[in-house]
């Protein structure tokens, strides 16, 4: 059975932000990436979340709908393929946008089941490398993209649930998961679904710059200044 663990054991506020990020690699932690990007920088914010390439991870990444391979390479780091052994990919239904057995009127669909299907799918995937080896402090990152298709096909209690099963399972482990929400980080469902993550990671591309992000911890008050991705 997979441990569960409340969000950020001690109630003491750290100094700073850097403090804050260094306790949330010890200790296990569930990020919100929110802004109205497109999928190319999501993907770039994905890949540096999954952690250094040159390092021992164990990685899991889950798609709302099905993807291309290209794409599931796209947010893997650099030299990281999803043909690794330390890689797992999980979509609802199991295919990828470009496999035979996906294309037709239904490819692609998301129904109010499907968020069922990936909470399940990601917690096999995790418990497999659970079970295989002993998992140091941020070893283990998971990666979501992206909530919105749950958000338009199923009602909230899904969505919660499949947020709120990840956060308990990757906070046990002591590893390290990000969902992206690609709206506004204003948004109603923002405010909403913020209590269920450790902080947020705003992205934001403006033209002639390179993609930018910033940081927000509403329980410190927390909200950095932007930085390059």
């Amino acid at each position: 059975m997979l441990p569960s663990r409340s969000p950020l054991r001690g109630d003491d506020a750290p100094p700073d932000i850097d403090t804050y990020l260094q306790r949330l690699k010890r200790q296990g932690s569930l990020l919100l990436v929110t802004g109205t990007v497109d999928e190319t920088i999501s993907g770039i914010a994905t890949r540096r979340l999954l952690g250094d390439p040159h390092c021992d991870r164990k990685r899991v990444l889950a798609f709302a709908d099905a993807v291309s391979d290209d794409y599931v390479d796209y947010c893997l780091p650099s030299g990281t393929t999803r043909r690794d052994a330390d890689v797992r990919v999980a979509t609802p239904d199991g295919t990828r946008r470009g496999d035979p057995e996906s294309e037709g009127d239904a490819a692609g669909r998301v129904d109010r089941t499907d968020a069922e299907r990936l909470r399940r799918g990601l917690t096999r995937a995790i418990a497999g490398f659970d079970a295989n080896v002993d998992l140091d402090p941020a070893e283990l990152r998971v990666g979501v993209v992206t909530l919105v298709p749950f958000l338009d096909a199923t009602d909230r209690s899904g969505v919660e649930r499949l947020v709120r099963t990840l956060g308990e399972i990757v906070r046990g482990l002591d590893g390290m998961a990000h969902v992206h929400l690609p709206v506004a980080d204003t948004a109603p469902v923002v405010d909403d679904l913020s209590p269920l993550f450790d902080a947020r990671i705003e992205l934001r591309q403006r033209e002639t710059f390179l993609p930018e992000q910033r940081w927000h911890v509403p329980r410190y008050g927390i909200t950095t200044v932007w930085t390059e991705i």
